[in-house]
């Protein structure tokens, strides 16, 4: 909640309650958690606040849910049968990543790159023995979800728990529906907040963005696009650099399900 909102919501409280100075403010940053004092609202004004931001309190009461830890999630993938696929995003641009490099004794090496460049999205997901991913021009919303999790379930055989973060997408209503409409083959559970060093395709995403990708400045969309895929299907064949993406994360790797 914005600091603007909790002004908007303090000011209509003024108005209601009749409080005025700064016993209402106080009231009102504090059950929001926005500042270290204590202070009670008035009478009613929960609900208030309740009717001003809905989404804001059920995620405040669905964070304060506790999140299975690492082995309860591999006895679940273990007992069910289930293959672990890490899921995230991934942005890229034509703009180059400049990065150490060889040239000729006494020549500067020089990047050309367009002003006006464009970006791809990439979904991808990762387990322990290779990576799945799809590239799309556009930014990655409720549709490319769906469909990536389709393609996870036609070249993943078995049962899915599919790990990703708190993104929009992953929460809309729409990839809510589709999952209940796997018939349990995908679990989906969630990262907390701001922890992408969990997730082992971040590492992924940065030897790519940082390796392979270094030093890349594509004239057309298209030649960004088959250097990705170039780069990804190089990083599928290196077993060895899967499961060190794993090791970053400081994850128990026997006790994870292959």
């Amino acid at each position: 909640m914005c600091r603007r909102s909790i002004f908007n919501v303090t000011v209509s409280m003024r108005e209601k309650y009749g409080r005025r100075g700064h016993r209402a403010t106080r009231a009102t940053r504090s059950s929001w958690g926005v500042s270290t004092r204590t202070g009670q609202p008035p009478e009613g004004a929960i609900e208030e606040l309740g009717r001003a931001e809905p989404l804001l309190r059920l995620g405040a009461v669905a964070a304060r849910q506790r999140r299975p830890t690492q082995s309860q999630l591999c006895e679940k993938a273990r007992e069910e049968g289930r293959t672990i696929v890490f899921v995230d995003e991934c942005g890229l641009s034509q703009k180059s990543t400049a990065k150490q490099t060889w040239a000729p004794v006494g020549e500067t090496p020089v990047l050309e790159m367009n002003f006006n460049w464009d970006k791809l999205s990439v979904i991808g997901g990762i387990s322990l023995r290779s990576i799945y991913f799809q590239i799309h021009e556009a930014t990655v919303e409720s549709a490319q979800v769906i469909g990536f999790l389709d393609h996870l379930q036609r070249y993943v055989p078995g049962r899915l728990l599919v790990i990703w973060d708190g993104l929009p997408a992953h929460r809309s209503k729409v990839v809510a529906e589709y999952l209940g409409k796997t018939a349990g083959r995908v679990w989906v559970e969630r990262l907390p907040a701001y922890a992408p060093e969990l997730n082992p395709i971040e590492y992924l995403w940065g030897n790519v963005k940082g390796s392979d990708l270094a030093c890349l400045a594509p004239k057309e969309l298209w030649e960004l696009s088959r250097a990705t895929r170039e780069a990804l299907f190089k990083q599928r064949r290196r077993p060895k650099l899967l499961r060190a993406s794993w090791v970053q994360t400081e994850r128990i790797l026997e006790g994870i399900p292959k």
